[in-house]
C-alpha cells in the first residue's frame, strides 16, 4: 500500500475513535443524569433514545461521511 493511503486510514481511525469517544461520554452522562434523577425519587424520568433518535444520527452521520469523501475526491482540472 502506498504511504498516503495508510496516512488516511490512521487519521480515519483516530477520528473514528474520537467520535467513538465522544458518543460514549455522552452516554455515560446521559446514564449519570438519570441515576441522579432516581436519587430523587423520580421515577417517571427515564432517558433513553427511541428508534427515530438512532435513525435520525446514523442519516446524520452518513450525510457528514458523504460530504468528508467528496472533499477528498479529487478534482477535475478545467
Amino acid at each position: 500500500m502506498s504511504d498516503n493511503r495508510y496516512r488516511f486510514l490512521l487519521i480515519g481511525a483516530v477520528i473514528g475513535g474520537v467520535l467513538g469517544m465522544a458518543a460514549a461520554w455522552l452516554a455515560a452522562d446521559a446514564l449519570d443524569e438519570q441515576a441522579q434523577l432516581q436519587e430523587l425519587d423520580v421515577a417517571a424520568i427515564r432517558i433513553q433514545p427511541r428508534a427515530r433518535d438512532w435513525l435520525t444520527f446514523t442519516v446524520a452521520a452518513v450525510a457528514l461521511l458523504r460530504q468528508f469523501s467528496e472533499m477528498l475526491a479529487p478534482k477535475k482540472k478545467k
